[in-house]
């Protein structure tokens, strides 16, 4: 099965991180996506899943999906 990931997203142990245009990890940031789903990096790089983050609950394919979003 074929995982399709938003932005330039790397697969590193079964964990995602992102890359940025110059090819450095970001980190503790939100990453948002034309499709309305918003993903959050933590301290350590890693795409987070399973927690709140700033008010806002990532599931567990790593994703919130703002309630604000029109399609």
């Amino acid at each position: 099965m074929k995982v399709m990931l938003p932005f330039d997203m790397r697969i590193h142990l079964g964990d995602r991180y992102y890359l940025d245009e110059e090819g450095k990890m970001r980190v503790s940031c939100w990453l948002s996506s034309s499709n309305g789903r918003w993903y959050y990096l933590g301290s350590d790089g890693k795409m987070v899943k399973n927690q709140w983050i700033d008010g806002c609950l990532i599931n567990a394919e790593g994703f919130y999906i703002s309630p604000l979003f029109k399609a």
